[in-house]
């Protein structure tokens, strides 16, 4: 299973706490517990420090970095996420073949990756993105979703948003209505709703998941987590139930703590978690 995600690193700032964060590293993270093949291409500035890599590196991942404007960088003041800069952006000359990858996991956090690259990826065989990245404003501040409509139109195989962003792309405010809108768009769509779990939809079967929350120290991640899991778990063929069950197990655990693990969770840990899960999952249809 050979995985590569495709997106900005981030420095994220926590008080007094600056570190290594993005989608594309929360995912590497999270693909390493499912397969020993991780690649992360992604732009940073010349203000990241690469020694940030070193404990996903130890773990198993590789990445290709370029050196380019500013590194993304992101704050979170009173609860709320401000980007402080944007970063990089334009992916579409670096070099990949999308055809030599079982799964592209795309995460952009600030509009990063153009609707050429996104097109480009779906030449692989699984490809999912967070959403989160597409919609963003890169202008700095308060984050701002602007844009991104073009994402309805390009068939991807999992879609992660949260309920502001599926609100955004549909106009449609209850959870239920705005994923029966969605999945018209996608083969499949992971729709977050915070403490009141998630809906999981993949070719025709609909999942109202459950939250798992045993020690809750920072959000940070979570979505990242979930959608790499996610897809990992299903372009393997691992049943859609059991896929969903230990993605929301891994959740669990990125939870628990501020930025980027530097061990992985051992497979009897996920399955515990995952049986808490998969008892109170409900089938829609």
């Amino acid at each position: 299973m050979r995985y590569l995600a495709l997106g900005n690193l981030t420095l994220d700032e926590k008080g007094d706490w600056i570190g290594l964060g993005g989608t594309v590293a929360y995912g590497a993270w999270a693909a390493l517990h499912f397969t020993n093949s991780v690649l992360v291409i992604s732009k940073v500035g010349k203000d990241f420090n690469l020694d940030l890599l070193t404990p996903l590196q130890d773990l198993g991942a590789s990445f290709l970095i370029e050196f380019n404007e500013e590194t993304a960088r992101f704050r979170r003041e009173k609860g709320r996420l401000v980007m402080v800069s944007p970063g990089p952006e334009g992916y579409e000359d670096l070099p990949f073949l999308p055809e030599n990858f079982d799964v592209i996991h795309l995460g952009p956090v600030s509009g990063e990756l153009s609707e050429e690259t996104v097109k480009r990826a779906l030449k692989s065989n699984f490809v999912t993105i967070d959403a989160q990245g597409v919609l963003r404003s890169r202008v700095r501040g308060p984050i701002k979703l602007e844009d991104g409509e073009w994402l309805l139109n390009n068939r991807l195989d999992l879609v992660h948003l949260n309920l502001e962003e599926a609100s955004f792309l549909t106009g449609l405010e209850d959870p239920r209505e705005a994923l029966n809108s969605l999945k018209n768009s996608f083969r499949g769509v992971l729709l977050t709703l915070g403490e009141r779990g998630s809906l999981v939809y993949f070719e025709g079967n609909l999942w109202e998941v459950p939250a798992l929350t045993l020690r809750l120290v920072d959000p940070t991640g979570a979505g990242d987590v979930y959608t790499a899991s996610l897809a990992v778990l299903l372009s393997s063929g691992e049943e859609l139930r059991d896929a969903i069950s230990k993605s929301v197990a891994l959740t669990s655990v990125i939870l628990e703590h501020v930025g980027v693990p530097t061990k992985l969770v051992s497979r009897d840990e996920i399955e515990r978690r995952a049986e808490m899960v998969r008892s109170k999952m409900k089938r829609i249809h």
